[in-house]
């Protein structure tokens, strides 16, 4: 599969990072906490979105399963199913990466550097379909 102008993804990046500055003192600003709870949750989205522009300039598999958010730190990447197999990178909280497939307890994923791996599927939770 081709990848998409970089330019055109790199110009929304450059233009939505400033309205994560603007809710990010919204939320410094907020003095209850139900509102800095909603303006988390928006900050959240927000920041996996524009993580998942990143794909747009890689090669994507085909078919994927759903896109992906890592839910804990310091989540290994490994080359296979197991975790006796090489280890490729670490992955934050927060990370979003594309569920290709899933092998027991593990998923088959690629991260928006395009490395491609496995992931316990404890720490992966699907985000859209």
């Amino acid at each position: 599969m081709e990848t998409l102008d970089g330019e055109l993804v790199r110009e929304i990046l450059e233009g939505e990072r400033p309205l994560l500055d603007l809710y990010d003192k919204l939320r410094q600003e907020a003095t209850q906490e139900p509102h800095k709870a909603i303006i988390e949750q928006i900050l959240e989205q927000r920041r996996f979105q524009l993580n998942c522009l990143a794909f747009l300039e890689t090669r994507l598999p085909a078919e994927f399963k759903c896109l992906g958010i890592v839910t804990e730190m310091e989540v290994n990447v490994r080359k296979g199913p197991s975790g006796r197999t090489q280890l490729l990178t670490k992955v934050d909280k927060g990370t979003a990466l594309i569920v290709m497939d899933y092998q027991g307890n593990w998923v088959h994923v690629q991260l928006s550097d395009g490395t491609v791996g496995y992931i316990f599927k404890a720490y992966v939770r699907c985000v859209s379909v």
